[in-house]
């Protein structure tokens, strides 16, 4: 089998790093600066099937992507609605790459209460 030009032998196992690609200049501009905004303006309309796939995808999908996703939701919400987090002073966020996601090392949040 051909895949991108190179030959895949029958039986290999081939990975998918979303780190690499989620990281992609073709689908993502800037792709290294943190700008959440970019999933609401409607640049990323029209992105290639698995040019984000935090979750796997096909039928290695992850069975928890739609409770995670909620969660996620419900947590950020709550947590903003009471505090604004800022990075600490001298903090060094860098990614470590675990078995199958990214675990961002040297996080330091300062929590301000809203008023």
């Amino acid at each position: 089998m051909q895949l991108g030009g190179y030959r895949i032998a029958g039986g290999v196992s081939l990975a998918l790093s979303p780190w690499v690609a989620h990281r992609d200049p073709r689908w993502f501009a800037d792709p290294d600066t943190f700008r959440p905004e970019r999933w609401l303006d409607g640049s990323l309309e029209g992105l290639p099937k698995y040019a984000y796939f935090p979750f796997g995808g096909g039928p290695r999908l992850c069975m928890g992507a739609s409770l995670a996703k909620l969660a996620l939701v419900l947590v950020i919400a709550t947590v903003v609605r009471r505090y604004r987090l800022t990075l600490a002073a001298g903090a060094k966020v860098s990614p470590f790459a675990a078995a199958s996601f990214l675990i961002p090392q040297g996080v330091r949040l300062v929590p301000e209460a809203r008023t």
